[in-house]
């Protein structure tokens, strides 16, 4: 609302993107282009590098996971 109050149209003039594709992604206007992640396998993963945390068998201040994604293109971008 606040690009179009602004008198710019998307996607001509400016493109919007969003994250974690929520639902009402698809129903605003223009539909929101989004990154969409697997929920499951995001959270399936956290719990397995907390129980190797907990059980011993990872050490240190962190890690980094890449985890799979999808690019949902749809009219802001």
């Amino acid at each position: 609302m606040a690009v179009r109050e602004a008198g710019l149209q998307i996607p001509e003039e400016v493109a919007i993107a969003g994250f974690d594709d929520i639902s009402i992604a698809r129903l605003v206007s223009p539909p929101l282009t989004t990154v969409s992640q697997f929920q499951q396998k995001l959270g399936n993963r956290a719990v397995e590098m907390l129980l190797e945390r907990l059980n011993g068998e990872t050490t240190g201040s962190g890690r980094c996971d890449e985890m799979p994604f999808e690019l949902m293109i749809r009219k802001s971008a």
